[in-house]
């Protein structure tokens, strides 16, 4: 069953099976945070996170991905939101391990730091408790499409007075300001046209609303790659679409933009399609 036959739904099969039925070259960003080895269990001989042991999780995932180059455009990207499991109180490095594997076949633009200002409070005595997770930024080619200013910070009036001051001090005070050299007034406006780079530190709360999913990630966080990665008109692939959050992050984002994904259980593909239908039926009214 190929998912492009069904946008702003989530089909339950496998992701592999999902990738599988993709036409070559059809999406634009796959964004997505697959379930975290040995952690939960949905349910399914197929699903994934259940192997024996890290390494055999990783290859697993990394295989899923390896499926999808020929899926993804020149000009995509790849975001997985992917967190640790800890083995008799030891770190097993598995989002790092993941990345460094992708690098063999996507380049590694970015590792973005979600931190979690609400996160879930640890029973943990011989550790500090954990609260950020890694969020990968992987692209095809180096054709690939990134819209910076679609998450740039606006500019305040004082941090605009002291690029004004800093920028009347020597040249070679103003050398050392990387990416700020140049005509001065013209920097200056550029800046307050257009912000300054979101930076690769976000903070995003959890969704206050109930989902219904054991592990659902914020709106806010999937709708940050989409904007940026994904252009207008684009299609956005969530292959463990869970909850329906990238779904509902899409509809949000709008530009024409068509929202396709998967999962493996039909508890969660159901729950899916109904907050998502539910999403776009209220944004209608509106």
């Amino acid at each position: 069953m190929n998912p492009l036959d069904h946008p702003f739904e989530v089909v339950n099969v496998s992701a592999e099976e999902g990738i599988a039925a993709l036409p070559a070259a059809s999406v634009d960003c796959i964004v997505t945070s697959p379930p975290y080895w040995n952690l939960r269990d949905y349910g399914d001989n197929r699903q994934l996170g259940h192997e024996e042991t890290p390494e055999h999780f990783i290859n697993n995932l990394f295989g899923l991905f390896g499926l999808a180059l020929s899926k993804l455009k020149d000009t995509g990207s790849i975001w997985v939101n992917l967190g640790d499991t800890y083995i008799d109180g030891e770190a097993q490095m598995i989002p790092q391990r993941f990345a460094n594997e992708m690098r063999s076949l996507y380049t590694l633009k970015n590792t973005i730091i979600w931190y979690k200002p609400d996160a879930m409070a640890e029973s943990v005595q011989n550790r500090f408790s954990q609260k950020w997770e890694p969020f990968f930024w992987f692209v095809k080619s180096e054709d690939f499409y990134f819209n910076p200013d679609a998450l740039s910070i606006p500019v305040t009036k004082s941090f605009a007075e002291r690029l004004e001051y800093k920028f009347n001090t020597s040249e070679e005070d103003v050398s050392r300001m990387r990416g700020l050299v140049g005509d001065a007034s013209e920097k200056i406006e550029h800046y307050l046209q257009r912000g300054v780079n979101a930076g690769d530190v976000w903070i995003i709360p959890k969704d206050k609303d109930k989902t219904g999913h054991p592990a659902p990630w914020p709106v806010a966080l999937a709708a940050r790659p989409i904007v940026a990665t994904c252009p207008p008109d684009g299609v956005v692939y969530d292959p463990f679409a869970g909850s329906g959050q990238t779904g509902i992050a899409v509809h949000r984002c709008g530009a024409g933009r068509k929202f396709i994904g998967t999962d493996v259980t039909p508890e969660w593909a159901e729950l899916g399609n109904r907050r998502i239908k539910e999403e776009r039926a209220q944004m209608e009214l509106f």
